[in-house]
């Protein structure tokens, strides 16, 4: 925004020790301003804990002190950082970043025959066709 403040004020925090709670890092965020919701993140499948959180505060000025103030405080024996998060809205309701864009990747050639198939797979010609006569036994 040109004056040193975030433009959200929702922060992320980094470099968590596995142990932290919720609740433990509030308190420490208390310290920079009001402190409306903290959120530790985990692993979906494990639930352990990703060593990184988001914290909301009430305003972006408490996001801006908390950057200023308690980056490079050490935490459960760790040094925390802090950021702005990239992925919040503005305040005031703003919209959100737009979705990445993902281009599927170009559709192959449809397939073919078995034989065609084949041939693709080894770099070769189509293999002999091979006809076994079933009432006589023999290979034609």
């Amino acid at each position: 925004l040109g004056n040193g403040l975030p433009s959200t004020s929702s922060v992320f925090v980094g470099n968590l020790s596995f142990q932290v709670s919720w609740q433990h890092l509030k308190d420490v965020m208390r310290q920079a301003g009001d402190v409306v919701r903290v959120d530790v993140l985990t692993d979906a499948h494990s639930g352990r804990s990703k060593g990184c959180a988001l914290v909301e505060f009430g305003s972006a000025a408490d996001a801006a002190n908390a950057i200023n103030t308690l980056s490079g405080h050490v935490l459960d024996g760790r040094a925390i950082w802090l950021r702005e998060d990239r992925g919040a809205a503005p305040p005031g309701g703003g919209e959100s970043p737009a979705p990445l864009q993902v281009t599927p990747p170009p559709q192959k050639a449809p397939a073919r025959g078995p034989a065609q198939a084949l041939v693709a797979d080894q770099g070769g010609e189509p293999p002999a066709r091979v006809h076994l006569a079933a009432s006589e036994g023999r290979v034609q």
